[in-house]
């Protein structure tokens, strides 16, 4: 096994221990905020799968190749349900949930019709990916200024540390084998604000 696939299959079992966690404590961890749990723990789960189709070699690793269908699926799939986990989360109003979604709407239908159709190769997907976590990072800045010293600035550097990484790897600056731990580090996001109390 490659060094990326076997990063994948590590990645692959976080990601579906934390969606197993979150599912079973979600309640008890929030009390009656709790929904939000739900829609991370089915992001996990989605990006678990898509995590070990990486692993088996289904889906190209190398920037320059392009994702299958169903990886681009999974992907897209679980960035939706992360971004409404972490709306719920800091507790955005109807309307600018609305207005969110009227610009990350779009682009998430745009990113996965690009890749599940072969249009965009697998690193120009991975730097568009970025504005979803830049997006999710505004999110929690937003919560750090209503909330100084809960603990959302920690969660809004774990969230950073994708795009940090995947522009390093665009760059050349890291080897690409490395990508996976770009996916794997903001991983400890949920383990922070599952600490931190709203």
């Amino acid at each position: 096994m490659t060094t990326s696939a076997l990063l994948y299959a590590a990645g692959a079992l976080l990601e579906a221990w934390l969606a197993v966690m979150l599912t079973i404590s979600g309640r008890a961890l929030r009390g009656a905020d709790w929904r939000w749990t739900q829609w991370l723990a089915a992001g996990f789960g989605v990006n678990a799968a898509r995590s070990v189709r990486l692993a088996l070699g289904y889906g190209s690793v190398s920037f320059a190749q392009h994702p299958d269908a169903l990886t681009a699926t999974l992907a897209s799939v679980a960035l939706a349900l992360m971004t409404v986990a972490l709306m719920d989360y800091v507790g955005l109003g109807a309307r600018a949930r609305r207005r969110i979604w009227l610009i990350a709407g779009p682009l998430l239908a745009g990113l996965w019709l690009a890749s599940a159709l072969g249009w965009l190769p697998r690193g120009q997907a991975a730097l568009t990916a970025t504005a979803f976590f830049f997006g999710w990072a505004a999110l929690f800045v937003r919560a750090a200024r209503r909330e100084p010293h809960s603990g959302h600035a920690l969660v809004v550097l774990a969230i950073l540390t994708f795009p940090a990484i995947v522009i390093a790897l665009k760059l050349g600056m890291l080897p690409l084998a490395l990508l996976p731990i770009a996916e794997i580090v903001p991983l400890i996001e949920p383990m922070l604000i599952g600490s931190v109390p709203l």
